[in-house]
């Protein structure tokens, strides 16, 4: 079979996965923005903005978008620099997301890859909405996040201590 008869099989497959999976999958430049390059439509449903809408205020880059949540950028950004500085090929943390109507408790997975785009690394994150998954994080005591309760500075090592780092997806 050629493969321009099979293509329209494999994205309708991969659609209806990630739609039945409900997983966000991105894909962003390495940069000082994390400027997004592509996501599935899962991602945009999460934040709750249209395509256009996310382009035409945050344009294309999370650094803005994510500039009204600055305790979760920061927990990001030390995630990332953790990885790459101890050559690690991605990182797991979970954090609040600033989405359309409020915040949403979201596990992001990233991956790194050796693919360049304009001499920088491009990243995969799967971006999952935890809070809906059976209301987990509403029903675990605080203790369970200490560093809620005593700094929320340091926050993003303890909660993410949970979730180890992914190798080769």
């Amino acid at each position: 079979m050629d493969d321009e008869f099979l293509q329209p099989r494999i994205d309708l497959e991969y659609n209806m996965l990630t739609k039945l999976m409900g997983v966000s999958i991105s894909k962003h430049l390495l940069d000082e923005h994390l400027t997004l390059l592509w996501a599935n439509d899962a991602y945009y449903e999460l934040i709750e903005y249209e395509k256009e809408e996310y382009e035409a205020l945050f344009h294309n880059r999370p650094d803005l978008y994510m500039a009204s949540c600055p305790e979760s950028a920061q927990m990001i950004n030390n995630k990332i620099y953790e990885a790459l500085e101890n050559q690690q090929n991605g990182y797991e943390i979970v954090v609040q997301m600033p989405v359309k109507s409020g915040l949403k408790w979201v596990k992001l997975a990233t991956t790194f890859t050796d693919q360049l785009v304009d001499g920088r690394s491009i990243a995969y994150t799967v971006m999952t909405n935890v809070a809906c998954r059976n209301n987990s994080l509403k029903r675990l005591p605080i203790s369970i996040f200490p560093a809620l309760s005593r700094n929320k500075r340091s926050a993003g090592t303890e909660i993410s201590s949970c979730w180890k780092p992914i190798r080769n997806l």
